[in-house]
């Protein structure tokens, strides 16, 4: 089963809308999309 190829743009609305359903932590998200981040 090959891997499914996702545009960068098509990562980010994923990720935007799961952030806007509530139903995670900012923190859960970057972990599960890989992304580290920003410390203030």
């Amino acid at each position: 089963m090959p891997w499914k190829d996702v545009s960068p743009m098509d990562q980010k609305m994923q990720f935007v809308s799961l952030a806007a359903t509530g139903r995670f932590s900012v923190s859960q998200l970057c972990e599960d999309f890989d992304i580290s981040r920003r410390r203030a």
